[in-house]
């Protein structure tokens, strides 16, 4: 990958990871500097697979605080109005899924394992066929376990305003309002407004990460959002 002009780290990074992502969303990817002088090869190997066992873990490891990311997710959604969570997750780490769910003292509806990772349609479409089978009057929210919300409260206010909407029929996504021309994130650009909505729009089209003169583009078009990965809708839909 050419770069016009010379950019500091996290633009490279950022368009390395829209590459590899589009192209091995399972892969772990390793950022390495092209001018340091390592005189030890074999000690740097071992420090990446041990990183390598961290980062595959992602959201079950606690970034400087007392929960993981998986645990803060759990804390979100408990308590009425939700019901037991239902979680979907990759067989190598049932061990600490289960560990972190009793730590919260968090019984849940199940744990349903992968036996290698897939994105996000395939584990929707065996949570959904999971709660038709026991609970088709529900809704089913769907959360990414690596989010960081600093307003707990704000969530819980969107979820309550997309029920309304999903209890109809529809398959609700949230958006988030951005603050700047990402590259990491896809977009979803809004339509009509829906009656009796509170807010609720339309989608009138998803957009795969775009590179960052799109990105600027898309943000001075207006009416278009960070696509957040959180949906809601009835396991039939």
């Amino acid at each position: 990958m050419l770069e016009p002009s010379a950019r500091n780290t996290a633009p490279a990074c950022a368009a390395a990871a829209a590459f590899v992502a589009a192209r091995a969303p399972e892969a772990l990817m390793l950022v390495l500097p092209s001018d340091h002088v390592i005189g030890n090869p074999k000690a740097l190997r071992r420090a990446v697979a041990a990183a390598a066992a961290v980062a595959a873990k992602g959201s079950l490891v606690a970034f400087g605080g007392a929960r993981t990311l998986f645990q803060e997710t759990l804390a979100r959604v408990s308590g009425k109005p939700f019901r037991p969570p239902l979680v979907v997750g990759n067989h190598e780490h049932r061990f600490l899924v289960a560990e972190q769910l009793r730590a919260l003292k968090i019984k849940p509806l199940a744990v349903m394992l992968e036996p290698s990772a897939r994105n996000t349609a395939p584990a929707c479409a065996a949570a959904a066929a999971f709660v038709a089978a026991r609970a088709p009057e529900a809704l089913m929210l769907v959360l990414p376990s690596d989010h960081v919300i600093g307003n707990p409260k704000a969530l819980r206010r969107a979820v309550a305003a997309a029920a309304a909407v999903a209890a109809k029929g529809s398959l609700v996504t949230c958006g988030i309002k951005p603050e700047r021309p990402h590259t990491g994130y896809g977009y979803i650009e809004a339509g009509a407004p829906l009656a009796g909505g509170k807010g609720a729009r339309a989608v009138k089209r998803f957009i795969e990460k775009p590179d960052r003169n799109k990105a600027r583009s898309l943000i001075a078009k207006g009416g278009v959002y960070w696509n957040a990965g959180i949906f809601l809708f009835a396991p039939q839909a």
